[in-house]
C-alpha cells in the first residue's frame, strides 16, 4: 500500500504535467487557427483566438458591414457638402462621389439626359414659374431701398436736450475708393416632394451674405456711437446741424452707418448708405435738424454697438451737445483707421425708428402663384433679416384654407393657382424684413419619368455604387440604376437594400461586373412615377473604389 507521502508525490507530478500541457500549448492559441486539443485527465477542445473572433462576427458580418457603409457614406457626402460650400477640390483613393451640386458629372449634352440636378438628381421639370416675393400693393407694406418691411410709423428717439456748441465735420476730397461690406443672412426653404430631400438634409440654410457698399473714406472725419436697449428697425437719423445752408452747397455731406468693434466705429462693417434731405439742408442760415435716409432699414440689436459716420468734401457744422446720450460718445479720426473718443461730447441727434403697431401678426399679400398645368412642389429663397423672437411665413391658399407653404408636401392634386402672402409676427418694434430682389418662390411641376447618364467614366473590374434615394415609395415609384459600356446595358450582378424607420431614405448599393479590366463607362439611371405630385429623389451616387 502506498504510503500518504507517495500519493502526494504523485498528485504533485500529475499536476505538473498538466502543468506543462497547459503552458505548452497556449500559444498555439494565438498562432493557429480551428481548435487546440488539451490532454487532460479528459481530452479537452479550446478554440484558437482566430476561431473565437470568427464565431463571434459570423453571426452579424452582414449588419455590420451595412453599419460601417452607412457610416461612410455619410462621411462622404458630408465631405463633399463641405468641399463644394468651402469651394474646394478634394480627392479619395477610397471612393469618387459623382458631382450631382454642379452636374460636371452629368452628361447634358446628350439628347436623351432627361435629369433635372440641382444637388441631386431628380425627375426633371414639364414646367416651372419663378416668384418674386414683393407686396401686391403699394399700400400693402413698405419698401425702404430693395428692403420690404411691414407697414409702419416712425418713432422719434431724441437724445439730447440742448446745445452748447458746434463742431466742424472735415474729410480731404477722396484719393481713394475702398471698399466696406455689409451682411444679413439668407434663408432658403424647400417644400413639396420635388426637393424632399433638402428637406431632409436641411429644412432652412442659414448663410452670411455679403454686399460691397463703395464708399469713400479717406481724411479726417466725426463719428457717434450708440446703443438701443431692445431690437429695433432703424429708418432713418435726425442730425442737429448748424447753419445747413450755408455749407451745404460745397461740402456735399453724406452718411454711413456701421458697426462698432470695441466701443469705437469699425469701416470694415458698413451697414448701411445715408443721404441727407436736400430740402432739409436748405432751411435757412439757423441750426435746424436735418433728416438723414438710408439705403436700407437696419436691424438694431440690443445693447449692441453702432456708429453714424458723417464725411464731407469741406467744413460742415455739426452741433453737439454734453454728455447726454449715455450708450455712446463722439469719435474723431485724421486718417479713417485710428479713433479716438471724447467723451464729454455726444452729437444733437435723434433716431428715427420703426413702429408696427400693438398687433402681433401682419399679412403682407403677394401675387399668386400660377402656373398652367398645375403646380406640385416649391422652393423658396428668402435673403431675409430675422430678429430673435420674431418670425416670417409664407402661405397659400390650398383649396380655400391659407396654409403654410410646406403643405404642399401633401398635394394630391396639381392645382394651377395659388394666392400668396407673407405672415410675419413680431413685436412693435422689431419685425423681419427681406430683400425683394433676392427672395423669390419657384413653383415646380415634375415629369413623371427619369433618364440619367453620366460623362463617360473609367473603371476597372468590379465597380461597387452606393444610391441614396429620398421619398422612394414602390407604390408608385421604379428605380433601375445600370451601367452603360458602349451600347451595351449592364445591370447590376448583386443589389442589396437598406430602408430608415421612417422610410423616406433608401440606401441602394449594387456590385457590377465589368470585363475587361479598365473598361469605360457610363452611369444610365431610368425610374418613373405615376404622378407628378409624388416623386422622389437620387440624393448621391457614390463609386466605392477596391
Amino acid at each position: 500500500m502506498p504510503t500518504d507521502l507517495e500519493n502526494l508525490i504523485s498528485a504533485i507530478n500529475q499536476d505538473r504535467e498538466l502543468a506543462i500541457e497547459v503552458l505548452s500549448n497556449l500559444p498555439k492559441l494565438i498562432t493557429e487557427q480551428g481548435d487546440i486539443t488539451f490532454n487532460l485527465d479528459t481530452p479537452v477542445q479550446v478554440p484558437t483566438i482566430a476561431k473565437l473572433q470568427e464565431a463571434i462576427t459570423s453571426g452579424n458580418i452582414p449588419d455590420r458591414l451595412k453599419l460601417v457603409e452607412a457610416i461612410s457614406r455619410g462621411l462622404v457626402q458630408e465631405s463633399e457638402r463641405l468641399a463644394s460650400s468651402l469651394g474646394i477640390q478634394q480627392n479619395s483613393p477610397f471612393w469618387d462621389a459623382l458631382d450631382l451640386q454642379e452636374n460636371t458629372d452629368g452628361d447634358t449634352l446628350d439628347p436623351l439626359f432627361r435629369a433635372q440636378v440641382e444637388g441631386g438628381i431628380r425627375m426633371p421639370y414639364d414646367g416651372y414659374t419663378v416668384l418674386t416675393m414683393d407686396r401686391k400693393f403699394p399700400s400693402g407694406a413698405a419698401r425702404i431701398g430693395d428692403w420690404l418691411l411691414p407697414n409702419y410709423t416712425e418713432d422719434i428717439d431724441q437724445r439730447w436736450v440742448s446745445r452748447y456748441s458746434f463742431i466742424s465735420v472735415t474729410t480731404h476730397a477722396a484719393v481713394n475708393t475702398s471698399y466696406y461690406w455689409r451682411y444679413y443672412y439668407i434663408y432658403r426653404y424647400y417644400y413639396g416632394y420635388y426637393w424632399r430631400w433638402w428637406a431632409y438634409r436641411n429644412n432652412n440654410i442659414n448663410a452670411y451674405k455679403y454686399l460691397q457698399a463703395q464708399a469713400d473714406l479717406t481724411g479726417s472725419m466725426m463719428a457717434q456711437t450708440f446703443q438701443v436697449p431692445s431690437a429695433k428697425v432703424l429708418t432713418g437719423m435726425l442730425l442737429n446741424c448748424q447753419a445747413p445752408t450755408t455749407y451745404q452747397a460745397t461740402a456735399n455731406p453724406r452718411a454711413i452707418l456701421v458697426e462698432s468693434s470695441f466701443g469705437a466705429p469699425d469701416l470694415s462693417k458698413t451697414l448701411a448708405i445715408g443721404t441727407f434731405r436736400s430740402a432739409d439742408l436748405l432751411q435757412g442760415a439757423a441750426q435746424s435738424n436735418v433728416n438723414i435716409d438710408f439705403d436700407r432699414p437696419v436691424m438694431l440689436k440690443a445693447n449692441k454697438s453702432y456708429a453714424l459716420v458723417v464725411v464731407a468734401d469741406a467744413n460742415f457744422m455739426v452741433n453737439i451737445s454734453s454728455n447726454q446720450d449715455n450708450t455712446g460718445g463722439l469719435f474723431l479720426t485724421q486718417d479713417a483707421q485710428y479713433w479716438d473718443q471724447d467723451i464729454a461730447k455726444d452729437w444733437c441727434f435723434s433716431l428715427r425708428t420703426a413702429n408696427f403697431g400693438q398687433t402681433p401678426e401682419i399679412l403682407i399679400e403677394m401675387n399668386a402663384l400660377e402656373l398652367s398645368g398645375g403646380i406640385s412642389s416649391t422652393k423658396q429663397s428668402l435673403l431675409a433679416e430675422i430678429p430673435e423672437g420674431t418670425t416670417i411665413e409664407t402661405e397659400v391658399d390650398i383649396n380655400g384654407t391659407w396654409q403654410p407653404l410646406e403643405n404642399m408636401n401633401s398635394l394630391s392634386s396639381l392645382p394651377p393657382y395659388s394666392p400668396c402672402r407673407l405672415k410675419l409676427t413680431g413685436t412693435e418694434t422689431a419685425m423681419p424684413i427681406l430683400d425683394v430682389t433676392q427672395s423669390e418662390i419657384t413653383a415646380f411641376r415634375p415629369a413623371t419619368d427619369l433618364l440619367y447618364r453620366s460623362i463617360l467614366k473609367h473603371g476597372s473590374g468590379n465597380i461597387r455604387i452606393s444610391y441614396e434615394l429620398i421619398g422612394f415609395n414602390p407604390t408608385y415609384h421604379t428605380f433601375d440604376p445600370a451601367l452603360l459600356v458602349n451600347t451595351t446595358r449592364i445591370l447590376p450582378d448583386v443589389i442589396e437594400t437598406s430602408i430608415t424607420d421612417d422610410e423616406n431614405v433608401r440606401h441602394i448599393t449594387a456590385t457590377y461586373s465589368v470585363s475587361p479590366t479598365g473598361v469605360d463607362y457610363k452611369h444610365d439611371i431610368i425610374g418613373d412615377t405615376d404622378t407628378a405630385s409624388i416623386i422622389y429623389d437620387i440624393a448621391s451616387i457614390i463609386e466605392i473604389k477596391a
